[in-house]
């Protein structure tokens, strides 16, 4: 049975499964940084996705958590599956991994869905930053 975690600032029970972790992330180092952290904070990883359909596969079956999107992958159109994960999977957070990014390129995966956003290589320091918005 997963803890049970008490949000002082809003009063309210945190659901743990809002904190469950898919990664489609191609570089270990960045995967390490991400299972690091969320080792720390006692977020459960569903698991690490080898290709974008599994990745979306995952996503169908748990529905809700955080989806960590590798943006450098060869052939990934990230607008598209961040656009594709807020459409099919509401409760599903989207945290965009790339090694760079302009500011309209940020701007706009925020508006079409994306929760957050980390530069690569990922450091625990950003991510938890990001994940403390969610």
């Amino acid at each position: 049975m997963p803890i049970q975690q008490f949000d002082f600032s809003t009063g309210k029970t945190k659901d743990p499964q809002r904190f469950q972790s898919i990664l489609f992330m191609q570089d270990d180092k960045d995967i390490e940084s991400i299972a690091a952290l969320l080792r720390k904070e006692r977020y459960p990883m569903l698991g690490r996705a080898g290709n974008l359909r599994e990745a979306l596969e995952m996503a169908r079956k748990y529905k809700k958590g955080m989806f960590f999107l590798d943006a450098d992958w060869d052939g990934v159109d990230a607008l598209e599956v961040v656009q594709d994960i807020a459409r099919r999977f509401p409760e599903m957070s989207v945290v965009v991994a790339k090694s760079s990014a302009t500011k309209e390129e940020l701007v706009t995966l925020h508006q079409q869905g994306a929760a957050g956003f980390v530069l690569k290589p990922v450091t625990v320091e950003s991510l938890a930053k990001v994940i403390k918005r969610l």
